[in-house]
């Protein structure tokens, strides 16, 4: 199931750019934390279907303890999901983060958020000690799901499998401050371990300290972003769309201009429209020699939109480039000739 959910992802972001983003609800963690009676990392098991309730009770067994105290055993009651619910739910045997809030009613839990009653989280310990906060405790316990293999997060050696797990971790990263995940996810993007360092640098390049930095974590990561390794299909895809939605620094443009050359249409589509909105005399260079002469239409169109904002002339809208695609693409090249060295 999960290796379908993450191949179902990396199409969608192949194929639509950010608004894949949204295919993974993300998780409003700060809040979570706050309404928690107790943050516990462990594994889910003996799930219970009650039918007449719609609900199911299952039991944690405990590893660890974020915030709160309990014990190593834990009975969590959920409501079941609905048709068209935002519910969420806890598979046999998942293993995360969970949520919980003290219902009174002996020693029963239930989440503190319904709609997200669990995160990802990696078996075994972290060497060093944890943030002793409750929301850099979990920051931590999310910055390590990034760091684990397919086999030690589900038990499998089936790296699609692991994609959704990690998906999931960045998401829920992203909404915690970057003043909490700064040092965190900077460890793991400095890191020889890939694709752990792209999902750092995909985050981080959301995070409000990223403007000055983005050429710099594009730069620890340009070899895998020009021709990504296998296995890191969807980190590249997210740091992709990370890059077409965050990168305006014109000091990123040399790297930008790089990665027109990658391998992958998502990184290049991302590194155009970047460019085209930098839109520095800089970015003419890259822009008329590589985008405007690229397979994928919608680059071709950044391209020409990046062009027209740098030089002054009118901006197409995207309807108009696709109606009159050859006659702008053959203005503008012609214009390359002569103006671009």
């Amino acid at each position: 199931m999960r290796k379908a959910i993450a191949t179902g992802l990396l199409a969608a972001v192949m194929g639509t750019g950010s608004a894949a983003a949204m295919l993974v609800r993300q998780a409003d963690v700060p809040a979570m934390v706050k309404a928690s009676d107790l943050i516990v990392v462990g594994r889910a098991a003996d799930v219970q279907i009650d039918a007449k309730s719609a609900s199911e009770t299952l039991v944690v067994w405990v590893d660890r303890v974020i915030a709160g105290s309990g014990p190593g055993r834990l009975s969590v009651r959920l409501s079941l999901p609905q048709p068209g619910s935002s519910l969420g739910t806890v598979a046999p045997e998942q293993y995360g983060l969970f949520f919980l809030h003290a219902t009174g009613e002996n020693g029963v839990y239930t989440a503190a958020d319904v709609s997200s009653p669990a995160l990802p989280a990696a078996p075994g310990r972290a060497r060093g000690a944890a943030p002793s906060d409750a929301l850099g405790g979990v920051a931590h316990e999310l910055a390590r799901v990034l760091t684990a293999s397919a086999a030690d997060l589900v038990g499998l050696k089936d790296a699609a499998a692991a994609q959704h797990l990690y998906w999931e971790a960045a998401n829920a990263l992203e909404a915690i401050p970057g003043t909490v995940t700064g040092p965190e996810l900077r460890a793991v993007a400095s890191a020889d371990a890939t694709p752990a360092r792209l999902w750092a640098v995909a985050v981080l390049l959301n995070a409000d300290e990223a403007a000055s930095s983005a050429a710099d974590y594009l730069k620890s990561v340009e070899g895998d972003l020009i021709k990504p390794p296998p296995g890191a299909g969807l980190a590249v895809a997210r740091l992709a769309v990370s890059i077409q939605a965050k990168v305006n620094a014109p000091k990123a443009v040399p790297v930008l201009a790089r990665l027109l050359q990658s391998s992958e249409m998502v990184v290049r589509r991302g590194a155009a429209n970047a460019l085209a909105r930098i839109a520095t005399p800089d970015v003419i260079a890259p822009l008329a020699k590589i985008a405007l002469n690229d397979q994928e239409r919608d680059i071709r169109y950044y391209a020409v939109r990046g062009l027209s904002q740098a030089t002054g002339a009118p901006i197409p809208t995207l309807p108009s480039f696709y109606e009159k695609e050859a006659e702008m693409l053959g203005r503008w090249r012609s214009w390359a000739r002569i103006n671009v060295r």
